[in-house]
Parts: structure tokens; sequence; C-alpha cells
């Protein structure tokens, strides 16, 4: 994997991990944030482009990503599709450095035992971010081409990636992407550790 400048690194924005949501929110699910929520929508950003120095002290691509689904995924900013949240923010994040990350259909249950790992007490935070890059490592594939990969290296080279070039980007990918969300979305009970109060919903 070609190894990238933490400053040449694109991210997601807070908005575009809401809008996650709430496209996940519509397709299944109940909608509202945690009691905390409000302050931990960009948690999973924040560990990505930080909090994972504290773990390692070069942190690449994968490092970042796992960060970032270990965080939207232990710290629960929704009542509900937090696990389906962290895991589309992470693919989109993916996606603005050039990867693809194929989808496998062990996805959601991956998704719900990652969570009961990361609660876990006797689990450690590096333990769990390297299971997340484990996992990515094998379903990454490098964009070799097409318009995505086109218009993000236009906006990169011209660096125009303003709010109307990133809605480009995010429409292009989001075009290709949200049918396969759909398509666990309507898997029976795919993160089965749900209840009325537990908060560990997908």
């Amino acid at each position: 994997m070609a190894t990238r400048k933490h400053r040449e690194l694109l991210y997601p924005t807070v908005a575009t991990v809401e809008r996650f949501h709430e496209l996940i929110i519509t397709q299944r699910g109940i909608r509202g944030r945690n009691s905390s929520g409000l302050g931990l929508i960009d948690v999973g950003l924040e560990w990505a482009q930080y909090l994972v120095e504290n773990y390692y002290p070069s942190p690449g691509l994968l490092q970042r990503a796992g960060a970032m689904m270990f965080a939207y995924v232990l710290f629960h900013a929704w009542n509900d599709g937090n696990k389906r949240t962290a895991l589309l923010s992470t693919d989109f994040f993916f996606f603005l450095n050039d990867y693809t990350l194929v989808l496998t259909e062990d996805a959601p249950l991956w998704t719900r035992d990652f969570y009961l790992r990361c609660i876990d007490p006797a689990s450690t935070t590096i333990e769990r971010i390297e299971e997340a890059c484990s996992w990515f490592r094998e379903r990454l594939v490098p964009i070799a081409s097409g318009i995505g990969r086109g218009l993000l290296a236009f906006l990169r080279k011209n660096s125009v990636l303003d709010p109307i070039g990133y809605e480009l980007v995010l429409e292009t990918w989001l075009a290709g992407t949200a049918k396969q969300f759909e398509a666990f979305a309507k898997k029976d009970n795919p993160t089965t550790v749900n209840s009325t109060s537990d908060p560990s919903k997908s």
C-alpha cells in the first residue's frame, strides 16, 4: 500500500458522517442521539487524525482507518446505526484516499463482533485497531481508474476540494456504495446484539 503523508490525506467531514447516519437509519433503525451524542459525532475523525498518534508514532492510512472504526463503534454517538455508520464512514475515508473497501458478506457480523470485543474489559485499544487494520487490509483494492479517481485527482491537483467539489466526490461514491448497505440493512438481524436497552445498537 502506498504511503501518503498525514497532511495529504483526505477525511470525511462531520456533516458527511451525519449524512451517512441518516441514510442508514432511513433504511433501518431508530433515530436520535445518545445523551452525549452531539459531542461524539466527530469522535471518529478526531481519532483518525490525531488520537491514533498516541498509539502509533507514524500512523498510515490503515491505522487511521482502524482508529476511525474503533472510535465510532465504541463511543456510540447515536441511539442506533453506530456500527453501520462507522463502516460507511471508514469506507468513504478509503475512497477519498484512492482505495475501494470491498464489503464482503461477513461485514455485518464482523462489525457486531468487533463491537463486542471493543467493550470487553480485557481488550486493548491497540488490539482493536490492529484487528480493524487486518480486516481492512484483506479487502482493500486500489482505485485504478474511473470517474471517482479522476475527479479526486483533478480536485487535489487544483486544490479545489471545496464544498461543491466535495459534494461531487461524495455523490459519485454514494451512487456505487449505497446499494451494498441497503443489502446489509435487509439481512435478518445482521447485528443481533440489539435490544431496546442495549447500547450496542448497530
